[in-house]
């Protein structure tokens, strides 16, 4: 009987893993490059001028080469964290890390370095000056010239959520969650030339993502532990809520406008397209492809890669025109001279082929 048993279970085995082995990985993608020895963080890289910016696993931040993978320097940096990009703004590059914020110029030589002793996030550049959050203290102004704190605004309860800013002109928008019942978990507007609240919004228990800003109109992503959210339209110069649809958002990733549709990333739907005008929704995908990174339209499809390790490519209906599979996880997507290229968790660049759908 134990014999039976054991050939059995090997039979199985010899399936699994035979079925393993038949998957296919990288569909309809031109492979460019493959830097082994950069270990970067797949999520945190920004483009420019032909050159990558980013942070490691291992306590460091580069530029490379984007033609040819080569790491062009690197240098330490404490803290990396996923879907924190440097902000590059006139020849200097700013990253921010666990125990300071810095500022270097494209030669990797340091400019200034302002020490902050708690992870900082949501850099986010305004002229002379760079925005920023940090846990347990709140939102901070500092200069571009040389990193010297201008102001900041403290809540008197701080958890340790809050957004990434979202600015446009003199007005800048902040997720917050404060921990006292009653008290906290707004969603505010505040006018930087005077570091006065324009308006506040009371949340009740909900985070909120970055925010999208358009025609004087902002979409923002609240959730709350997994369990239940909303994406909100809302009038940029007063706060009234124009429309609020349950969408179950994934606050770490923007929503994206196309052709008066919101396409939000959702954990129980995958993406939910909703009308920008009303808040109804139009369709839902499927939450097997939970988006795990940035949305990207190119050619009017839009591309996002997924938890499964999964980059996926769906039109305005909702319908899977691309899929291909990937090993080691799936960095955000980006446009490059009208291309669009996406890079992997083990070092790989690759660009989707010219041709749009494949046989899924």
């Amino acid at each position: 009987m134990k014999r039976i048993f054991f050939i059995i279970f090997i039979f199985i085995l010899f399936n699994c893993t035979n079925e393993k082995s038949k998957i296919i990985y990288h569909q309809n993608l031109d492979f460019i490059w493959e830097n082994e020895g950069i270990n970067w963080n797949a999520t945190s890289l920004t483009l420019n001028e032909g050159n990558i910016y980013g942070h490691t696993l291992n306590d460091s931040i580069f530029k490379l080469d984007f033609k040819t993978g080569n790491v062009i320097w690197t240098k330490y940096l404490r803290g990396t964290y996923s879907n924190e990009f440097p902000k590059i703004q006139k020849g200097k590059v700013f990253f921010s890390g666990a125990e300071n914020i810095i500022a270097l110029d494209k030669k990797g030589q340091m400019l200034w370095s302002e020490i902050t002793n708690v992870k900082t996030i949501g850099l986010t550049l305004n002229d002379s000056l760079l925005f920023n959050t940090r846990t347990d203290e709140g939102l901070f102004a500092n200069r571009t010239k040389n990193g010297k704190e201008l102001w900041s605004i403290k809540p008197e309860y701080q958890m340790l959520s809050m957004s990434n800013p979202s600015i446009i002109d003199s007005l800048l928008i902040l997720g917050n969650f404060d921990y006292l019942k009653n008290i906290g978990n707004h969603l505010t507007c505040i006018n930087i030339n005077n570091q006065k609240v324009k308006w506040k919004i009371e949340n009740r228990g909900y985070s909120n993502g970055k925010s999208i800003i358009e025609n004087n109109h902002l979409i923002i992503n609240s959730d709350s532990a997994y369990q239940k959210g909303f994406t909100n339209k809302i009038d940029l110069l007063t706060g009234k809520i124009l429309w609020k649809t349950n969408t179950n958002p994934i606050i770490f990733y923007k929503s994206k406008i196309y052709n008066n549709k919101v396409f939000v990333p959702s954990y129980r739907n995958g993406i939910v397209c909703i009308n920008n005008n009303t808040g109804k929704i139009l369709w839902k995908l499927n939450k097997e492809f939970y988006p795990n990174t940035k949305l990207v339209f190119h050619k009017n499809i839009l591309f996002f890669g997924t938890t499964n390790s999964k980059l996926i490519g769906i039109n305005e209906k909702g319908e899977i025109v691309f899929k291909s599979n990937f090993e080691y996880g799936i960095g955000n997507p980006f446009i490059y001279k009208n291309n669009i290229y996406v890079n992997d968790g083990g070092g790989k660049l690759f660009k989707i082929k010219n041709t749009v759908a494949n046989t899924v």
